[in-house]
């Protein structure tokens, strides 16, 4: 069962905790007995939850056998089991689609080399973990000039630590392939990046798993740990007649200062690698973290974290199936949303960052994408805004100014708001018997810097014909205050922002 309050100090930070308890099949308690058990509310709520039987056993090395087994076993069910990831997986498997066009070959549990193989078969089946990480000045990088010899085989030495933590798990995993962007991207070759910036879709949703390297260290990604940081804390039960029964102690912004606020994702180009993936395993400087469509769990919570699964703010965003009451419109909101509020190294990259995310949702029903804009939702798109009054637009022109990536900073769609108060149709003209449609959209054009129509463009316009409506500007702040002027229909209408 579980129970939640807010504002438990511990130190000098604030947390929000959940209590959750567990008792034997028979004599469950009750609400007030709970009440009793832990501590004194005015209005318990208490809910059944699941909790698993053998979460205290976690090993301080994450290389532990029963931590390998619990990846193992995640892998295995998601597989097997998961009717979610089934789905997603045969939507966003395209029948074209072929695999990377590098991947480093790891070869065996007996070996410590590594080689870049180029896959010339695009009918063969190569099983593969994609990895999702942050770019640091130790990153290495494959060039024209060292190909050959990455090509040969080196040892994992040469290696940074995270990346040779990787290779070993993919080793005790089974996994001889690897696809990393640095190592299978050719990063002096700018025809190179533009090819293969084009198959990122298709590179993190054909993989069999994706591993994200939350937390960069120059001591690896997958330190020695301590348990007791971060395992539930038992509570003792205050009445007698409860003595099975264990209350626990759940930090709920475990999951979201490990994982979601994690330095790996606050990089944009992160964002469609975690959408695409059909499965994610994050390693955290505390314990392994999985999602995937189905379920979002962790090493002390194997089954699923109890409290996250039943919060809507923590659901993986999906681009094959919208969330229950969502539209795609909603769902494209909530990338633009995440997007930009993330942060790139470079601001050219506003489009491709983001080109594989677009494709797929280009694939599910054959939308005219239009420099981050749908064609099928134009209007509606266009009415994005600034968070901040203070954002600048980019120095440089690498997108239109009536389209959100534009801007620098997070910007607001405010889809949610206005889909359920208009409807979008078709129109090709404004006399139309009984509708009084408010725009139109006559034209639209764009022209690609290369063959991807997803990534980088160098002309965009869009031709809107739509009814004029007069109004002065009597303030301009983070809240203008306008009035329309009279008209004949109107001429006492005034409205106020």
């Amino acid at each position: 069962m579980g129970q939640s309050f807010r504002s438990i100090r511990t130190g000098v930070r604030t947390h929000n905790y959940t209590i959750l308890i567990k008792y034997p099949n028979t004599g469950a308690p009750t609400p007030d007995d709970i009440n009793i058990m832990v501590m004194s509310w005015r209005n318990p709520r208490a809910t059944k939850i699941p909790i698993d039987e053998d979460f205290m056993s976690i090993s301080d090395n994450p290389m532990s056998g029963a931590s390998i087994a619990q990846i193992s076993r995640w892998l295995r069910i998601c597989i097997y089991s998961h009717a979610a990831c089934w789905t997603r997986r045969e939507m966003t498997t395209r029948v074209e689609a072929r695999p990377p066009t590098r991947l480093i070959d790891l070869h065996d549990q007996h070996t410590n080399m590594w080689n870049i193989i180029v896959t010339a078969s695009p009918s063969r089946n190569y099983i593969y973990v994609a990895l999702s990480h942050r770019w640091t000045s130790a990153v290495p990088k494959l060039t024209r000039k060292n190909f050959s010899l990455f090509e040969a085989g080196q040892p994992d030495n040469v290696l940074p630590l995270d990346y040779q933590h990787v290779i070993s798990l993919c080793r005790t995993l089974s996994i001889r392939y690897v696809w990393v962007d640095s190592l299978c991207i050719i990063q002096d070759s700018p025809e190179d990046f533009q090819h293969e910036a084009a198959t990122m879709a298709d590179v993190y949703s054909g993989a069999l798993l994706t591993i994200s390297i939350c937390w960069p260290s120059q001591s690896g990604c997958m330190p020695i740990r301590d348990p007791s940081s971060f395992m539930p804390k038992v509570l003792s039960p205050k009445n007698r007649g409860f003595q099975e029964a264990v209350a626990l102690l759940v930090n709920e912004s475990d999951f979201g200062r490990d994982v979601l606020y994690s330095p790996v994702n606050s990089r944009g180009w992160v964002l469609q690698e975690r959408v695409l993936s059909p499965r994610v395993l994050y390693l955290t400087k505390e314990q392994f973290y999985w999602e995937c469509n189905n379920v979002i769990a962790c090493e002390v919570h194997p089954n699923g974290i109890p409290i996250l699964n039943s919060k809507e703010y923590h659901r993986r965003i999906n681009v094959t199936h919208h969330a229950p009451g969502e539209s795609k419109i909603d769902t494209w909101s909530r990338v633009i949303s995440v997007y930009t509020r993330s942060s790139l190294t470079f601001h050219k990259d506003k489009f491709v960052a983001l080109s594989g995310v677009a494709r797929q949702m280009a694939s599910l029903d054959g939308d005219e994408y239009i420099a981050g804009l749908w064609k099928s939702s134009l209007l509606l798109d266009l009415l994005w805004s600034p968070i901040s009054s203070n954002m600048a637009k980019q120095r440089d022109c690498y997108a239109p100014s009536w389209s959100w990536a534009s801007m620098l900073g997070e910007v607001d769609t405010h889809c949610t708001l206005l889909v359920s108060d208009y409807e979008v149709r078709e129109f090709t003209t404004f006399s139309i018997h009984g509708t009084k449609p408010l725009a139109l959209v006559q034209n639209t054009f764009v022209l690609p810097r290369g063959p991807d129509r997803f990534g980088d463009i160098t002309d965009a316009r869009i031709d809107v014909k739509c009814l004029v409506i007069p109004m002065t500007i009597d303030k301009c702040s983070d809240k203008i205050s306008f009035q329309r002027l009279p008209t004949e229909n109107n001429p006492n209408w005034r409205s106020r922002k």
